[in-house]
C-alpha cells in the first residue's frame, strides 16, 4: 500500500521538475530569440554537464537546452566537479575561443565552490566566497563582455544536507 503513495509522490516531483525546467527554458528562449542570438555557450559543473544516456542515468539540465531552439546553437562546456576556479582554468579558454560578439554565455558555479567549508582548498577544490569565487565570476563577466558577448548567471543547484537521523 505504501509503494503506490511513494510512486505517486515521485511522479509529482518529476512532473514539477519538468514544469520548472520548461519555465526556465521559456524564459531563456525569450531572452535569446528576442536578442537574435546565434549561439549559447554553457559553462558550469555536473548539474548542467552533458552525459551519455547509454552509460548513466545522470543528466545535466543544459544537455536538454538545444531541443528548445531551432535557429540557435547551444554548446555545453560544463563538466562535473568544476568550481569557478576549475572551470576557468580547465574550460574557459575553449569557450572564449568559440565565442563571438552577440553570443550568450550561461554561467553556473557554486555547487562545488562550497567544498572545503568556504575556503580555497589545498587540493584545488572549493573557493572562498568573498575573494576567489567572486574574482573568477568577475573574470567570466569581464572577458565575455570584452568579446562582445552577453554573460548570464544561473542560480546554482542547492546541495541537501541531512543529519544522522535523516532530517534536513
Amino acid at each position: 500500500m505504501l509503494f503506490p503513495i511513494l510512486q505517486n509522490k515521485f511522479q509529482n516531483k518529476k512532473s514539477m521538475k519538468q514544469k520548472v525546467f520548461s519555465v526556465i527554458a521559456a524564459a531563456l528562449m525569450t531572452i535569446f530569440i528576442g536578442a537574435q542570438a546565434q549561439k549559447v555557450h554553457t559553462i558550469g559543473d555536473s548539474t548542467m554537464a552533458p552525459y551519455d544516456p547509454e552509460t548513466t542515468v545522470t543528466r545535466g539540465w543544459a544537455m536538454y537546452l538545444q531541443q528548445f531552439f531551432d535557429e540557435i546553437t547551444v554548446v555545453n562546456y560544463a563538466k562535473g566537479g568544476r568550481d569557478a576556479r576549475g572551470g576557468y582554468n580547465e574550460l574557459w579558454q575553449t569557450v572564449k575561443k568559440n565565442m563571438k560578439a552577440g553570443d550568450y554565455v550561461i554561467i553556473q558555479f557554486a555547487h562545488n565552490d562550497e567544498k572545503e567549508q568556504g575556503k580555497d582548498g589545498a587540493d584545488g577544490r572549493g573557493t572562498a566566497p568573498w575573494t576567489t569565487y567572486k574574482t573568477f565570476l568577475e573574470q567570466y563577466v569581464d572577458e565575455t563582455e570584452a568579446l562582445g558577448a552577453n554573460p548570464v548567471f544561473i542560480t546554482p543547484i542547492v546541495r541537501r544536507y541531512f543529519t544522522k537521523v535523516g532530517t534536513i
